[in-house]
């Protein structure tokens, strides 16, 4: 029983540092999101993840207004997270 009980922080630690990374990664990509709507005036369509070239990169497709009547447009940007 006692091997049990030593187990299980150990493997509930292991699970964290599993996940740790991929939340920070969402939060930092949602935040990049939120300023580029915002200096963007648009709506947020979608945020990825991805590795490009070896780094880490936030992909962020917005929604923005067109200009001079136009409809608006999609645009997609990738920021180093």
């Amino acid at each position: 029983m006692r091997h049990k009980l030593l187990i299980l922080p150990v493997l509930c630690s292991l699970l964290q540092l599993m996940f740790i990374p991929i939340v920070f990664a969402a939060d930092s990509c949602a935040d990049k999101a939120a300023n580029l709507q915002k200096e963007h005036n648009g709506k947020i369509l979608s945020i990825k993840s991805a590795n490009q070239e070896g780094a880490s990169v936030c992909v962020i497709d917005i929604l923005v207004p067109g200009k001079n009547g136009n409809p608006p447009r999609k645009k997609r940007f990738q920021v180093k997270q």
